[in-house]
């Protein structure tokens, strides 16, 4: 983390200490050494086209004596160009000493306070860690456009007095061209193809940001959640584009190679610690064991990492939109043995989330579009009555959606569904009521005391077959030699009195579900059942009372078509 923020501020930083305008002077500046923060920066050789200062003044605005700040000094230098072959930098911060190499800078038309384009060919970073861990980061050429010589020294030296202050522009816009990071307490490398941020802006932290960095942890970690929340407010992107990144290695136990691929990682409107929309694409991850997942593209829609931070109960994000498409893994399952494989297909899936209460959402609605799941890689109990009825994979398509209505006091399910070419489909409509506040608690016990006070009033569910029970009837024929009316009719016969004896007698709204399950097996089209009432069925009421006397208290519907 501390790395790569202080290579974010030192890239944008070169061109910071010189603001130019249009001059027809030549200057050139040899052995210049200047600090920003935490990092002393040493120049060899520096040249100027149209430069409002000679040489001998340039050399004196680097003067280690004067107390003006060295980027108020620098910024009397101006120049239509400034070229430096190599800008070597060097900081020492917490236990970790940092090494920037940046060759090849241009600097063109700058006025005022702000460079127009700053350039560098390459950037190379080290850091060493006291522990001996050795982190090098190297990148590809860069461009920064639209350098703001004060809002960044502000951001860098300044502390944030009024919390209102608003963010200003820092960069307009900075591209770097492959990024190659390696570490030695890891056998891998991370790569980046081109890295794009636009719209740019920052403002002074709560302190200095060069004393933040300073308290960063050891190692490189993550700041405490105080830190990383004013740094989540004060900075803001347009937008983040990250293309062709890669990680390749070894993951633990040693001697097991992986490679992970992104065709694209993009954010925008990233502020204050949210993105309005996040896509990940082209991903890809390859094991040595022969596994694969492939995704299309995830996509996240109003993303929040600011629940995650901080000592809650529900630390993760939030997110109002969920998608995914594309999905395909193809595993091995070692668990299973030799051989065997987990084989999973996903066309397209898509979540919201909205109305959260205590870090839930009290309102969602999830869409699955074709999962299919290929039966034949792995074999197991369950799935070898599915094959030997001659299914080799299971297609599933379906919605939920359920909501909270607070006053109503009621969660509200569906309608859900779930459908299945040549297997059937259910529909399922809910109501729950006795749905307090308090089921949305931090508190783990208080939650579950709410939980049992939920009652169902509605429970209405619609069945519908496909082939999967003819071909269950026709498979026990081909085995027994009986004929299939006569076990259909078994069967029939035998569900509708096992449940009539579940139910609790025979009374008329048992004998009502039980002749439609009865009629459903006989000729499997549609099954409806409704069960309703208007106080509910509680917890208590399921351990105390008899199925038959929570039957006598409901409306029931039942039939079959």
């Amino acid at each position: 983390m501390r790395k790569f923020v202080s290579v974010f501020f030192a890239a944008a930083l070169l061109g910071a200490p010189l603001a130019v305008c249009a001059f027809e002077g030549r200057a050139s500046a040899d052995n210049l050494v200047f600090a920003i923060g935490p990092t002393t920066y040493r120049i060899a050789h520096l040249e100027a086209e149209g430069a409002s200062l000679a040489s001998a003044d340039i050399a004196k605005l680097f003067d280690a004596a004067d107390p003006t700040p060295v980027a108020e000094r620098l910024s009397r230098l101006s120049a239509a160009k400034i070229f430096i072959p190599e800008i070597i930098g060097e900081a020492k911060i917490a236990d970790v000493t940092e090494k920037l190499v940046y060759r090849d800078v241009t600097l063109e038309k700058v006025a005022g306070a702000r460079i127009a384009v700053m350039r560098a060919k390459s950037l190379d970073s080290t850091g060493e860690h006291q522990n001996g861990v050795r982190t090098t980061v190297k990148y590809g050429a860069m461009t920064i456009k639209g350098v703001d010589l004060a809002q960044m020294t502000r951001v860098l030296h300044a502390a944030r007095i009024d919390e209102a202050e608003a963010a200003k522009p820092i960069e307009d816009e900075a591209t770097i061209e492959g990024i190659s990071v390696v570490t030695s307490t890891v056998k891998g490398e991370l790569s980046i193809g081109r890295a794009t941020a636009a719209g740019v802006k920052a403002r002074a932290l709560k302190q200095p940001f060069a004393q933040m960095l300073e308290k960063l942890p050891a190692a490189g970690g993550p700041p405490d959640a105080a830190t990383l929340l004013d740094l989540f407010s004060a900075f803001q992107l347009a937008s983040l584009d990250l293309r062709d990144v890669a990680l390749v290695g070894e993951a633990p136990p040693p001697g097991k190679p992986f490679a992970l691929k992104l065709g694209r990682i993009g954010l925008t409107n990233i502020a204050d610690g949210k993105s309005g929309e996040a896509a990940l694409e082209g991903f890809e991850l390859a094991s040595g064991d022969g596994g694969r997942i492939t995704i299309g593209r995830i996509g996240l829609r109003d993303v929040d990492l600011r629940p995650a931070i901080g000592d809650g109960p529900r630390r993760y994000p939030h997110v109002a939109r969920l998608e995914i498409s594309g999905l395909d893994i193809d595993i091995p399952d070692a668990k299973a043995g030799e051989g065997r494989r987990v084989r999973f297909r996903l066309g397209a899936a898509a979540q919201d989330f909205s109305d959260w209460r205590e870090g839930l959402p009290t309102k969602l609605d999830l869409q699955i579009d074709h999962a299919l799941f290929d039966l034949s890689a792995n074999e197991t109990p369950v799935t070898a009555q599915f094959t030997a009825l001659g299914y080799k994979e299971i297609d599933l398509s379906g919605r939920i959606s359920a909501q909270w209505r607070e006053k109503e006091q009621q969660i509200v399910v569906g309608p859900a569904r779930l459908d299945a070419p040549t297997l059937g489909g259910v529909e399922l409509s809910a109501t729950l009521a006795g749905a307090r506040p308090e089921l949305f608690s931090t508190n783990p016990e208080v939650a579950k005391l709410a939980a049992a006070g939920l009652a169902p009033t509605l429970v209405d569910v619609l069945v519908r077959d496909g082939e999967i029970l003819d071909r269950a009837i026709a498979s026990e024929a081909k085995e027994s030699g009986d004929p299939a009316p006569k076990l259909r009719a078994d069967l029939a016969q035998g569900a509708s009195s096992a449940l009539a004896a579940a139910l609790g007698g025979e009374n008329d709204k048992s004998r009502r579900i039980s002749a439609a399950i009865k009629a459903f097996i006989e000729t499997p089209r549609r099954l409806h059942i409704r069960l309703s009432s208007q106080k509910g069925v509680g917890l208590l009421d399921v351990i105390a009372r008899k199925p038959a006397e929570i039957l006598d208290n409901l409306d029931v519907e039942a039939s079959a078509q």
